[in-house]
């Protein structure tokens, strides 16, 4: 995740933990500061510049200098993280083992959005404003009408899936366009 500071926040897999890369000064964040998820699925800056961290431990927030837990006072249930996102009206989304939970801007709590066939796996904002997850199960398909919407993007989207595939990640490029891995 680069950051609107000039940060670059790198993200690690085994033992976890996150590195914060400014001018040319590499600090390291573990168990000792907070971020005692393990495994680091996802890293995203919100429109505040507050980085969130999607680990196998559940969701992390960056404030003050270290790393504090996200969980039950938020409406979130314990348990993987694999994808934090923030759409273009600057709410965040995450996705869990559980489905997938959306935080309204300036709102303390998530709403839990749609259940998982298994996993929701990556979740975005296409340039239309439509919301689209990847499901290992059912693949690739539009979640929500619009970000502000709780409307299923079709009667169709729980079950008919737009492509086949894992979708490991999702990126939008500067057209608006979605790359799927």
């Amino acid at each position: 995740c680069v950051s609107g500071d000039g940060s670059l926040w790198v993200g690690f897999t085994t033992p976890g933990g996150v590195s914060r890369i400014k001018d040319g000064v590499v600090t390291n964040f573990d168990g000792t500061r907070g971020l005692t998820g393990g495994y680091v699925e996802s890293l995203t800056e919100d429109q505040d510049g507050s980085i969130w961290a999607g680990t196998h431990g559940g969701l992390f927030h960056f404030r003050n200098g270290k790393w504090e837990p996200v969980g039950h006072e938020a409406a979130l249930p314990e348990g993987t993280v694999s994808a934090t996102f923030e759409d273009s009206r600057g709410n965040l989304w995450v996705s869990t083992t559980d489905g997938v939970f959306r935080r309204l801007k300036d709102k303390p709590a998530f709403e839990h959005i749609m259940p998982a066939s298994y996993w929701a796996h990556r979740v975005m904002e296409d340039r239309s404003g439509a919301m689209w997850i990847t499901d290992p199960r059912i693949g690739i398909r539009p979640l929500l009408k619009h970000v502000d919407s709780r409307a299923p993007a079709s009667t169709a989207a729980k079950n008919e899936p737009e492509g086949d595939g894992l979708g490991v990640q999702m990126l939008p490029d500067s057209r608006g366009d979605m790359w799927i891995a």
